[in-house]
């Protein structure tokens, strides 16, 4: 029946953005009609025990896939390639995004990702790509966070999407990147300089991270003889890099870091502890006390091995990096823990159980009291890890 009313425009919410599909191997994309798509990688590797490592794909004007590594969230899910792959079957090669039931997220794992499909898109038809993708970088938070409420605050994206630096910057500067406010080709290896005052060393500082550098763009070394200042030098640098209003120096195009991590001699923890109310936002400080720290207002070595086993960057995992610098430097370096077994019928006692029994030492009386719910029988070392 007319009314006399005007109809209204049938739509269907799926077309709004582009059609994206996940897809379990690249060379699926070929046969598909879709304009963005998302593959898990079938790599081991996990961030913090997630693994969401994938590539993203766009298809330009010319029908061409161009491949970016990426990070893929979805909402409950540690291992987005089983997650995907109990979706599909072999008369099912693709998953549309507006098929998926639960949400998921995405991150490219770079800022210079976002130049590349800047450059091969254009700004507008790019973002249309990133939007139906997810992408957590070009929107505000409260526009793209109603059907997952808590993903800022779970461990997939504080631990896993932004472990990386390249991965922090590009969340922060992603944006900026696509609206050309930045340069292209920008990444988390900036050059940046930093000016000292006050008391103490006053030394202007020109770091290089750059692809050119010796040392990867990723590694700077002060040098310099006994009692110039080096170690006041560091103090300073972390808390001016770490305190934004800090007036201990003059940092030009300053980078934006997510964690500052200072390795010190014991002695010199003094020197990172701010003695003003300027140094509101210090540098984390640790000193090397693999059992436990000595004072309360210290954090143990372990809470910092367990800092540097979560950063990955694009030469691979730090702690392998870690692992390489001690094989290097200290060729006879070994590790040893002690296990603490419980003795068969008596649960309120315990020994202490080594591989290296050849190795026989009484504990102190300081060692029985500290610990006085153990009952050593022999104290010697434990089996050694390889670094």
């Amino acid at each position: 029946m007319d009314t006399g009313m005007p109809q209204k425009k049938q739509t269907n919410s799926h077309t709004r953005k582009p059609l994206t599909s996940f897809l379990l191997s690249q060379s699926l994309a070929e046969g598909s009609k879709s304009e963005a798509f998302i593959v898990p990688s079938t790599r081991k590797y996990n961030d913090f025990g997630y693994r969401i490592g994938c590539s993203v794909g766009f298809r330009d004007q010319n029908g061409y896939v161009t491949w970016l590594e990426a990070r893929c969230a979805v909402r409950g899910e540690k291992d987005l390639f089983t997650a995907i792959e109990e979706l599909l079957s072999p008369d099912v090669f693709e998953l549309f995004h507006h098929d998926m039931e639960k949400p998921f997220r995405t991150l490219l794992v770079d800022a210079k990702s976002y130049g590349i499909m800047r450059r091969a898109l254009g700004e507008p038809q790019a973002r249309r790509i990133l939007s139906s993708l997810n992408d957590i970088a070009i929107k505000s938070v409260g526009a793209r966070n109603r059907d997952w409420q808590d993903f800022y605050r779970e461990d997939v994206f504080t631990h896993a999407m932004i472990r990386s630096s390249e991965a922090y910057f590009a969340y922060r500067k992603g944006n900026r990147v696509l609206q050309g406010l930045h340069e292209l080709d920008s990444d988390a290896r900036q050059a940046f300089s930093i000016e000292l005052k006050g008391a103490g060393p006053q030394t202007v500082f020109d770091f290089q991270f750059d692809s050119q550098n010796f040392l990867r763009g990723r590694i700077a070394v002060i040098i310099g003889q006994n009692g110039c200042g080096k170690t006041s030098a560091l103090a300073k640098l972390s808390k001016v890099l770490a305190d934004k209003e800090s007036r201990l120096a003059d940092i030009t195009n300053r980078p934006e870091l997510n964690q500052i991590l200072a390795f010190i001699h014991t002695a010199s923890v003094r020197q990172f502890t701010p003695s003003s109310k300027e140094g509101l936002a210090r540098a984390r400080v640790f000193t090397f006390n693999p059992a436990s720290p000595r004072k309360q207002s210290e954090e143990s070595a372990t809470t910092l091995l367990v800092d540097v086993a979560r950063g990955h960057d694009s030469q691979g995992p730090l702690l392998k990096h870690l692992a390489e610098i001690f094989r290097t430097e200290f060729g006879e370096f070994e590790v040893y823990v002690p296990m603490k077994v419980e003795r068969q019928g008596q649960s309120n006692l315990h020994d202490i159980e080594h591989s290296n029994p050849s190795v026989h030492r009484k504990p102190s009386l300081r060692h029985r009291r500290s610990m006085p719910c153990l009952r050593p029988r022999r104290f010697g070392y434990a089996r050694s890890l390889p670094t």
